[in-house]
């Protein structure tokens, strides 16, 4: 029979070799994790990262930790020096899948984050694609206007976006003051299809792509670099298309969020 001392011994090895096996080894998994913890706002900006506190919390290795650290400073959410430790920096934008515009179901003060930059809008004739998209005569006039999407003054994507000018102008005297006829079409465009009020569908199409050069400049990332790509088509309750875009978002900062029912099938 093993001393007291010995017994204690052995038994505080048991229980530490039974906490290792409990513990997560994956630094993907802890990446995953330290993810989504930053996109839920968990984890605020400009606050140091404990290595330990990360350890207890998300039950895993100090290993895949430091790994999974390490992942997020290369996609430029946190910074970590030997002197000062580890901080959050960066920030992970999740967009609505119903939605055009980042945040609309967030909080005002999330919402005060996002800026919208018009960068440009011009009337263009329909071409095969958008003609079929937006069933329209080839060569029909749409308004196209274009916008850099920015959150906490970074730029996160690039949206441009074709609406039908008959349909532009209805939603115009209908929505704005009687007497008042806005000169800013982005302007407009933005304050009536900027966020989806009425009633209708979103047709979404998702791509992975590298960031081409007009982009990457846009968007501060390097030529090449992968980007989410977005095609969308917005029908009014009667199924007609009013909208038909594309957004390209920095692949490193945006997370595309959708709630579906799940249906039961025979």
């Amino acid at each position: 029979m093993l001393p007291s001392s010995a017994t204690d011994l052995e038994t505080a090895r048991k229980a530490r070799l039974a906490e290792k096996r409990q513990l997560q080894t994956s630094s993907r998994r802890a990446h995953d994790l330290l993810r989504s913890s930053i996109r839920m706002g968990l984890m605020a900006r400009n606050t140091a990262l404990m290595e330990h506190k990360l350890v207890s919390g998300l039950s895993t290795s100090r290993n895949a930790i430091r790994e999974a650290l390490q992942l997020l400073a290369e996609e430029g959410l946190v910074e970590r020096s030997p002197r000062t430790g580890t901080w959050l920096i960066g920030s992970i934008l999740e967009v609505p899948m119903d939605q055009f515009l980042p945040l609309v179901h967030r909080s005002k003060d999330q919402q005060d984050r996002v800026t919208v930059k018009h960068l440009e809008s011009r009337v263009v004739p329909a071409t095969p694609v958008l003609s079929a998209k937006l069933d329209v005569e080839p060569g029909e006039p749409l308004n196209m206007s274009e916008q850099l999407i920015l959150v906490d003054d970074q730029p996160v994507a690039v949206r441009c976006c074709y609406v039908i000018d008959a349909f532009v102008q209805e939603r115009v005297s209908a929505q704005w003051p009687d007497g008042y006829s806005p000169t800013d079409l982005s302007t407009t465009l933005s304050r009536m299809f900027g966020i989806v009020a009425e009633t209708g569908t979103v047709e979404n199409i998702l791509e992975a792509m590298a960031c081409e050069p007009r982009t990457s400049e846009r968007l501060g990332v390097k030529v090449g670099t992968p980007i989410l790509s977005r095609e969308l088509l917005i029908r009014n309750s009667e199924g007609t298309p009013y909208l038909f875009g594309y957004a390209r978002y920095r692949g490193d900062r945006i997370a595309i969020g959708a709630t579906v029912p799940i249906s039961r099938t025979a």
